[in-house]
């Protein structure tokens, strides 16, 4: 489906690295004009394996456009050879004399560099959808024990008792509730069993300043008064995903709604610093995510409450059902190499065995978390 804005304009120019080998030009040009295609191994042990549960393919289409080979295949013998020239920080010439514009940066470190963040924000969506699909099905914990985990879900272990208590008000208040009837109605009912939006297409849009501009040209600002006019007839669900958290940062940073007014509204909505999760916006991801699966859940079990509260599931009164949510997506790895080469991890505060030791996560969870990328023994 077609984009409202492509943001894969923005990659740099295509710069062939110093090969000589006819090959090895033939294969650069071939893996720079088109993004290959990729598929999973079906098997007994393809649904739990690192590969597909963090959304990484288990086969490559090589760039003959003809032969699946292994991912590890393609990035040891493929990727390894696409080499574009390294921008460095400028440097003081006296000193340098220019030697490091000279360098070459290979494909093959930009790719494990996404992996890990692919990993990383997969297993961020997968701790944060599993367990709010959770708090609707699992008759063994009581309610304080579910609100907490949901608030888990939003805010990671940096939470406190105004936010226990400002929660359910803020839920219900303009901030939240304009955004959302407008994700529900223009997405959500046409499409009201599809899988999640991916959190690793929405944060790379939400977290790039240069893409200011961009943002409000496709999504607008979401304010009261705004005139924004877009045909969202080819939108994607992240695209609807992203109207909803920029629409509801602003509103909830210009206070629209007596609610919010005393409720966090600088740590979250305001201030570019990031909460435990690493990114200010997992919130906002995070509550449509909550927002949806109530929807879901109270399309088979209707609760009375349901459009008051929208979120019934963090109140007292709440009872758990059986309840088959739609599969978890945690997008896929991104093999382009039309898209930004970057080669820095971005830092990660979340503190995994922090969260256990707190009873918010089990071993496994944290084992999921901290999984290396290694696991999949790409060496070079």
């Amino acid at each position: 489906m077609s984009r409202p804005f492509d943001f894969s304009r923005l990659a740099a120019p295509v710069v062939y690295g110093p090969f000589t080998s006819e090959s090895s030009v033939k294969i650069q040009r071939l893996m720079w004009e088109c993004t290959p295609d990729s598929r999973y191994i079906e098997g007994a042990d393809s649904t739990t394996s690192f590969y597909m549960r963090n959304g990484i393919p288990h086969e490559v289409l090589a760039p003959d456009g003809k032969t699946w080979i292994p991912f590890k295949a393609w990035m040891l013998h493929f990727c390894r050879r696409l080499r574009r020239a390294h921008v460095y920080p400028p440097q003081n010439p006296e000193l340098f004399g220019g030697v490091y514009d000279r360098g070459y940066v290979s494909f093959w470190y930009v790719m494990k560099n996404r992996i890990t963040i692919q990993k990383t924000l997969a297993s961020m969506t997968r701790m944060c959808v599993c367990k709010q699909m959770n708090a609707f099905t699992a008759d063994t914990i009581g309610p304080n024990q579910r609100f907490e985990e949901i608030i888990f879900t939003l805010f990671g272990l940096q939470y406190s008792d105004d936010d226990w208590f400002g929660l359910p008000g803020f839920i219900t208040s303009r901030s939240v509730r304009q955004p959302w009837l407008e994700f529900r109605r223009d997405y959500l009912e046409s499409h009201p069993f599809e899988p999640n939006p991916c959190w690793g297409t929405i944060q790379p849009i939400l977290a790039n300043p240069r893409l200011a501009a961009a943002r409000r040209a496709a999504y607008g600002v979401g304010l009261p008064g705004e005139v924004y006019v877009s045909d969202k007839q080819h939108w994607s669900k992240e695209d609807h995903a992203c109207r909803f958290i920029i629409t509801l940062y602003n509103m909830a940073a210009d206070r629209v709604g007596t609610e919010v007014d005393e409720w966090r509204p600088n740590a979250i909505f305001s201030s570019t610093v990031s909460l435990d999760f690493s990114d200010r916006h997992f919130f906002g991801y995070g509550l449509l995510n909550l927002l949806t699966q109530s929807w879901q859940f109270n399309q088979k079990h209707p609760s009375p409450l349901y459009e008051e509260y929208l979120t019934p599931v963090i109140y007292q009164g709440f009872k758990p059902h059986f309840f088959v949510f739609p599969h978890l997506d945690v997008g896929k790895l991104d093999l382009s190499s039309q898209t930004p080469w970057n080669t820095e991890k971005p830092p990660i505060h979340f503190n995994a065995e922090e969260a256990r030791d707190a009873g918010l996560l089990t071993d496994d969870d944290v084992f999921d978390f901290e999984e290396d990328e290694s696991m999949i023994n790409i060496h070079p």
